[in-house]
C-alpha cells in the first residue's frame, strides 16, 4: 500500500514538472532548445574540418637551390600559406605579436653547403602553441617535407657516389612506412572533437537544469505546493522531477547521435 502511495505520488510531481517546462520558457529553452542550439553553433565553427591556409613566415638565410625548394613544398602544403618573407629573427618575433603569421620556417646560412659536404644542419620551426590545432598541423607537415628533402639529398649524394636510384633509396629509407588510417583518414578534428564538446555541453545544460529545478520553487514561493503534491515525500520530489528531465534528455541524446551527428 506505502509503494503505490510514493509510485502516485511520484506520478503527480512528474505530471507537475512536465508542465512546469511547458509553461515556463527558461526550462523549455534550457532543457529542449539549448543543446540544438549549442550543437548547431559547434558544427558551424568546425564545419571546415581540418585546418587549413596556416599563415606562416619564411626566413631564409640560405637562398640556395634546396631553401627554394622547401618553400615551394611549404606552399604547396593545403595545411600552411605563406605570407611573408622576413629579413631576420626579430621581423620574426614582430609578425607573431601582431597576429600576423602562426608559424616561421628559418634556414640557416650555408644550409646547402653544409649538407653537400656531409655535415648536418638544422631547420628551426617556430609555433604559435596557444593554438594545439594549428601548432600540430605546421608541425606534422613541416616534418614531412624535412624528412622527405633530407631522404632525397641522401640518395641523390649516394648517386653521385655510383650507387643504383633503388640502392639509394633503400640505404636512405630502409623501413617502409605503411600505414592504413581507420575511421578518421582524413584526420579530421569535427568527426571526435563536435561531440565530444556537444556532449559536454548537454551536461553542463543538465546540471544548470538541475540548479534550477529546486531554487525555482524557493524563488517562485511554489515550494509548499511541491510538497503538497508529493504528499510531504522528499523521495517523490526527487524522483517525480526526475523523471520528466531524464526523459527529455534521453530524447535529446538519442536525436543527437542517430540524427545530428550522422548529417
Amino acid at each position: 500500500m506505502e509503494d503505490k502511495k510514493l509510485i502516485h505520488s511520484i506520478g503527480k510531481v512528474a505530471k507537475r514538472e512536465f508542465n512546469r517546462i511547458t509553461e515556463r520558457k527558461a526550462l523549455y529553452l534550457l532543457a529542449v532548445v539549448l543543446p540544438f542550439v549549442v550543437s548547431l553553433v559547434l558544427f558551424l565553427i568546425f564545419k571546415n574540418g581540418m585546418v587549413h591556409q596556416i599563415p606562416v613566415a619564411i626566413f631564409d638565410e640560405d637562398h640556395s637551390e634546396l631553401s627554394t625548394m622547401i618553400t615551394r613544398f611549404i606552399q604547396s602544403t593545403p595545411s600552411m600559406s605563406i605570407v611573408t618573407y622576413a629579413n631576420s629573427l626579430e621581423e620574426v618575433k614582430q609578425d607573431f605579436r601582431r597576429g600576423k603569421v602562426q608559424a616561421a620556417f628559418h634556414f640557416p646560412e650555408n644550409m646547402e653547403a653544409i649538407i653537400k659536404n656531409g655535415r648536418q644542419t638544422n631547420v628551426e620551426i617556430f609555433m604559435n602553441s596557444m593554438n594545439l590545432l594549428n601548432s600540430n598541423s605546421v608541425l606534422n607537415d613541416g616534418a614531412k617535407i624535412i624528412k622527405t628533402v633530407s631522404g632525397g639529398a641522401l640518395v641523390k649524394k649516394l648517386g653521385s657516389a655510383g650507387v643504383m636510384q633503388q640502392q639509394a633509396m633503400d640505404i636512405a629509407s630502409p623501413i617502409k612506412l605503411d600505414t592504413k588510417i581507420l575511421f578518421n583518414p582524413g584526420y579530421n578534428y569535427e568527426v571526435y572533437l563536435v561531440p565530444a564538446l556537444a556532449s559536454f555541453a548537454l551536461h553542463m545544460v543538465t546540471l544548470l537544469i538541475a540548479v534550477l529545478l529546486i531554487s525555482a520553487e524557493f524563488s517562485e514561493n511554489t515550494f509548499a505546493d511541491l510538497l503538497n503534491t508529493a504528499d510531504n515525500k522528499i523521495s517523490a520530489i526527487i524522483i517525480g522531477k526526475a523523471i520528466p528531465h531524464l526523459a527529455i534528455q534521453s530524447l535529446n541524446v538519442i536525436i543527437l547521435l542517430g540524427v545530428f551527428f550522422p548529417l
